[in-house]
């Protein structure tokens, strides 16, 4: 993200639109839920329970911590180590890393967040959750 911030600026001689705290919002506009491969599970209301059960093997982690409904970053389009993966991809769960607070305001990282996830399943009843669009 740094050297892209740089590079945009050297070659528009403009800084970025930045998001409500001070983040380019090319790199920090979405969630990582709003691209996530799982978020037909989500909107289905299919949560992972049971790690070893291989009918749920793509189903959301949202019960098992994960912190990408509330996460601004594009892991899920980036994509880390030369592009090859990210947290969600290798079968673990959005730890929030790019928010601020991480780690202390986001852990424990494996563990069902019971009013958090209370508090994202009702924004998914109430619509809240829609990817944004532009």
């Amino acid at each position: 993200h740094l050297a892209g911030t740089v590079l945009y600026f050297l070659t528009t001689g403009k800084i970025p639109e930045l998001d409500e705290i001070g983040r380019p919002k090319m790199y920090f506009k979405e969630t990582i839920h709003d691209n996530c491969r799982r978020r037909g599970h989500f909107e289905n209301g299919r949560f992972l329970t049971d790690w070893n059960d291989p009918k749920q093997k793509d189903w959301c982690l949202l019960q098992k911590g994960c912190k990408g409904p509330m996460t601004k970053s594009d892991c899920p389009v980036r994509r880390w180590n030369d592009g090859i993966s990210f947290c969600l991809d290798c079968g673990g769960v959005c730890m929030g890393c790019s928010e601020p607070g991480f780690y202390s305001q986001m852990s424990p990282l494996y563990a069902l967040e019971g009013e958090l996830s209370k508090k994202i399943l009702a924004m998914k009843d109430t619509g809240m959750l829609k990817k944004e669009n532009g």
